[in-house]
């Protein structure tokens, strides 16, 4: 009899979970019907806001100035990038406050050339994979530290430049580089790490003649003195030839790769993907056009809800002044 029971619950169950499951698709399907009703209904209306909203649009981008961007991708070889960044963004927040004489000495530039400044910043690389090859850059500071699923690039960065005229674009680039090398911190720091370098690759040179001459003997002088053997006998305490070749490969690597650092990475950044070309506007007239009208469409569909409820709407406060 309890199990006859507990089959009728469990239908029952099943029941009711298929007419709740009914009756959400039904008020989703019905919900969409009236929506698409709705617009269909006022959609002289809604358009009309949506004209309006592009016309606003338009006018705001006449009175908005062009501008163009451009990155580049630069390699740090002296301090940390987060010091590096700090130090660029400096020049970011001359740009905010269009100080641009402070701008134009920073990077020894006029003041013509740094009123085509809009902007300059520097901004994180974030690698997904953790392969170390960064996989997008982080332009909206969105990168959480407590995500174990990415991570920054710590050696490289985006450095984004926006100017309003393209002429003046290469003396940017100049003044930028100016503004890096001339700093007298990161100078020392990349003279005091060259320094290093040389006499890393002097000391290995030392070992690699000292490995070598020890081969040497190990091979040749040794295996010349070393007493015949007669008959069969052996001599348990002679010791076997070592075989150095691997660690004088190991050594020349070191020195290979040491060599390879100071000549490519001899300044204190290296340019790992250069400014890409200016050949598009950022803030085109369309964009403009499609972000206020889509902006006025929303503001007529939710004016066009309260005129249509204003009654419900008057009810409702009136209730409340009367309690």
């Amino acid at each position: 009899m309890t199990t006859h029971k507990d089959e009728i619950d469990l239908l029952e169950l099943f029941r009711r979970m298929g007419q709740k499951i009914g009756q959400f698709f039904t008020g989703l399907l019905r919900f969409i019907l009236l929506t698409i009703l709705y617009f269909w209904k006022n959609a002289l209306i809604l358009l009309g806001f949506v004209v309006v909203g592009g016309f606003a649009g338009f006018g705001i981008s006449k009175m908005a100035m062009p501008y163009y961007s451009s990155d580049m991708i630069a390699q740090i070889n002296t301090t940390n990038v987060s010091e590096m960044m700090a130090y660029i963004n400096d020049l970011h927040e001359l740009c905010k406050e269009n100080n641009n004489e402070v701008l134009s000495e920073y990077l020894q530039l006029t003041v013509e050339v740094a009123e085509k400044i809009k902007d300059i910043n520097a901004f994180w690389i974030i690698d997904q994979n953790k392969d170390g090859v960064g996989d997008y850059v982080d332009y909206r500071n969105k990168y959480d530290l407590r995500d174990t699923t990415q991570r920054r690039i710590q050696n490289r960065f985006d450095l984004q430049v926006e100017v309003y005229d393209i002429t003046g674009f290469n003396d940017v680039k100049k003044g930028l580089y100016n503004y890096v090398t001339i700093n007298p911190y990161l100078n020392s720091l990349n003279e005091n790490r060259k320094k290093r370098i040389r006499e890393l690759i002097a000391e290995t040179n030392n070992e690699i003649l000292k490995l070598d001459s020890l081969q040497k003997y190990e091979y040749f002088k040794k295996e010349l003195s070393a007493p015949e053997e007669k008959g069969q006998m052996l001599i348990w305490n002679e010791k076997e030839t070592r075989l150095l070749h691997p660690d004088l490969i190991g050594l020349f690597r070191q020195k290979q790769s040491l060599e390879r650092d100071l000549e490519l990475f001899s300044e204190v950044i290296t340019v790992v993907k250069d400014f890409t070309p200016l050949s598009q506007v950022e803030n085109p007239v369309m964009k403009y056009i499609k972000k206020w009208g889509l902006y006025f469409g929303v503001l007529g569909v939710i004016l066009k809800f309260l005129f249509d409820k204003r009654r419900n709407i008057r009810n409702f406060v009136n209730k409340k002044e009367t309690r």
